[in-house]
């Protein structure tokens, strides 16, 4: 086989996945990169380039947008990549078939009795695509642990019955499980949670100072919370996190079961993002609160994408009903060099529309979310949160 050297780029911009100011880890993520885009089937190289003063291990194509695979990447584990637009011509490796050889005659053996010639058979090349590299059933475990001290003032009324200074302390632990068959996409995500300390004496949740997990799931349309042990200042608990498949074929994909949804671009306040957001204060942001919901997503031609989502949930009652559940749509695009989501929705029974922008300017970016929201009891008027 010879290897030749092309232009891999279908327009002006690479696809960022990290910044390194160390070469050697800037080579080991181009490698761990590289093994992702093998594994999956996509038609793309993972190389480092130079980028104000840094070196980024971009993701460059030759037959799709950058648009396309900046959706497809952030699907993945790259949920944080970005475009970026270089006027430096990025190189990429295409393999190039090795030219044809004749078969070599048969060897003539001579032979008394007269014989009938046979022509050698010649192997047939299928013209079928190499099947996708088989991915094994991918299993990972997480453990954390967060500890809290706080020196309460005498003007704090939380002294009349905290000791001081207050502790607390929550544990994790988080069982992965994945896997990929064809066009489907499995995942399941056990979480067991302890918290112990004055605040869960108090009735409130020690988690929801420096994470984001849940008690209970009394109005999600699956109740997979368990209370396994639970005293005067420690509460043990488990739950199914996630629980989903995922249909992919081309540009059409529908998830179904419980996952985590992000929309908006916020980074401590999210007006667009209605669906378990982060609390301004939550200090570990790795896994989101998953919800009961169906999520179909379009990709379009031009890179553009579509999605129509429906959250399920149930009321006081245990119905469920369709005034505490959530639909919405997105359009999210791209316009010159910025990106921008248009949103629809309906949430708890209160309509809102929101638009975000992330516009680069140099090495940074500035993005904003504009939500207009009607008002939580019926004739109030709307508001502009951003």
């Amino acid at each position: 086989m010879l290897l030749l050297c092309a232009t891999a780029q279908a327009d002006d911009y690479v696809v960022v996945v990290g910044s390194y100011a160390n070469d050697s880890n800037a080579r080991k993520a181009q490698t761990r990169v590289a093994n992702y885009l093998r594994q999956s089937g996509m038609a793309a190289q993972a190389q480092i380039i130079e980028s104000a003063g840094r070196l980024r291990v971009a993701v460059v194509a030759s037959e799709q947008p950058s648009q396309s695979l900046l959706r497809r990447l952030r699907q993945g584990p790259y949920k944080d990549a970005w475009r970026l637009k270089t006027d430096v011509a990025i190189s990429a490796v295409k393999p190039v078939q090795a030219a044809k050889t004749q078969p070599l005659a048969p060897k003539q053996v001579p032979i008394k009795a007269a014989v009938t010639t046979v022509e050698p058979r010649v192997k047939k090349t299928s013209s079928r695509k190499p099947k996708r590299i088989a991915r094994p059933m991918e299993f990972d475990a997480r453990v954390k642990g967060f500890a809290l001290a706080a020196d309460l003032p005498g003007s704090d009324w939380q002294r009349q019955s905290f000791a001081n200074p207050t502790t607390d302390f929550s544990g994790d632990l988080r069982l992965m499980l994945n896997k990929t068959v064809g066009q489907l996409q499995f995942q399941l995500h056990h979480s067991s949670v302890l918290q112990a300390g004055d605040t869960v004496q108090w009735g409130q949740g020690v988690v929801a100072q420096v994470d984001q997990m849940p008690a209970t799931d009394a109005h999600r349309l699956l109740d997979m919370t368990w209370q396994t042990d639970t005293g005067r200042r420690h509460q043990w608990s488990h739950r199914i996190d996630r629980m989903s498949v995922r249909w992919q074929q081309a540009d059409w994909s529908v998830t179904l079961g419980r996952q985590a949804v992000s929309w908006g671009s916020g980074i401590v306040f999210q007006p667009l993002d209605p669906f378990n957001p982060f609390a301004p204060t939550a200090v570990d942001r790795d896994y989101k609160n998953g919800d009961d919901l169906v999520l179909v997503e379009r990709l379009l031609p031009n890179g553009h994408d579509l999605q129509v989502l429906h959250v399920m949930r149930r009321d006081d009652r245990q119905q469920l009903r369709s005034r505490v559940s959530s639909t919405a749509a997105k359009w999210h695009g791209y316009l010159f060099d910025s990106e921008f989501e248009l949103i629809a929705a309906s949430h708890y029974d209160q309509d809102f529309v929101g638009l975000s922008i992330r516009q680069p300017l140099g090495p940074a970016v500035v993005r904003t979310d504009l939500a207009w929201r009607e008002g939580l009891q019926s004739g109030n008027r709307w508001r502009l949160l951003g």
